[in-house]
């Protein structure tokens, strides 16, 4: 069973230059005003750039983004949904007991606190893009070169935050050549309106995620905003080429029946979500 350690507060520590958010009404506000800015500067260049970046600015920018994410995560608490599930599935889905011994290797992605580093029975390498505590690396996950070494993966609504359609599939893409092996787990939570979206679909999706090698461990649990995927991976690249994940994509798509609104650019409003996969991954 996984148990939590003590330790000091697992919030974020760095000064948030007096942006104070305080209300959930408030900071789903922030959240969503933010992602539409992030997508639309995505698409920008110019005179609206800079007033995008104006907007983004009187609204607080990332530190009231993540001021509001941190209140987000005092309603729903990711550590506790990651840690339950594994105790449960500890019997028929990981080798052995979990204890300090034997701890589980764990790539936590767009991680806001520490919660997740309390538990004496994980090795977590917690990672944001603009970290909220020194415990949390600093660094982009799409710099991380995936390598197949982790035994569980954590990226709980990050991926509705990346802004082009074509960087969220490389996201999704990424995350499976990070697990180790058939038995390592992926925790994956969005927001039910993106897999909702015109774009999308849950059955799409759902066959994506199949074509790119995922299996559900749990069936998906769906709640009126999030969705949350318990995955596993099929197969695992044996470690020669495990390096290239263009290439172990690539392999995998090929023959797979993918829908076909992943395979061409959709025209999307700034609030909309979609997924697209790039010809260079299909080949």
């Amino acid at each position: 069973m996984v148990k939590r350690k003590g330790g000091s507060s697992s919030f974020g520590v760095k000064p948030l230059n007096n942006i104070v958010v305080k209300s959930r009404k408030r900071s789903r506000e922030i959240t969503s005003k933010y992602h539409e800015i992030q997508n639309k500067l995505a698409m920008s260049k110019g005179d609206e750039k800079t007033e995008l970046l104006k907007q983004l600015d009187e609204i607080g920018g990332v530190d009231a983004y993540q001021q509001a994410s941190i209140i987000s995560t005092r309603h729903f608490n990711t550590s506790r949904w990651v840690v339950k599930t594994l105790n449960e599935i500890n019997n028929t889905k990981l080798n052995e007991p979990l204890n300090k011994y034997n701890k589980l290797n764990v790539l936590e992605v767009g991680a806001i606190n520490i919660q997740l580093q309390k538990y004496s029975n994980l090795q977590v390498r917690s990672i944001d893009l603009h970290s909220q505590h020194p415990s949390i690396e600093e660094i982009s996950f799409f710099s991380i070169n995936p390598n197949h070494e982790y035994d569980v993966v954590v990226c709980s609504m990050v991926i509705n935050c990346v802004p082009t359609a074509a960087s969220r599939f490389e996201m999704l893409a990424r995350l499976k050549c990070h697990l180790k092996s058939p038995q390592s787990v992926l925790f994956l939570a969005l927001p039910k309106r993106c897999i909702d979206s015109k774009h999308v679909g849950y059955d799409n999706f759902l066959l994506l995620l199949e074509c790119l090698g995922y299996t559900q461990v749990i069936p998906n649990r769906v709640t009126p905003k999030i969705i949350f995927y318990v995955l596993g991976c099929a197969s695992v690249t044996s470690a020669d080429t495990s390096n290239n994940w263009k290439s172990e994509i690539s392999k995998q798509l090929r023959g797979s029946k993918i829908p076909s609104c992943f395979l061409k650019p959709q025209e999307c409003a700034a609030t909309e979500f979609s997924i697209y996969i790039e010809q260079s991954l299909m080949h």
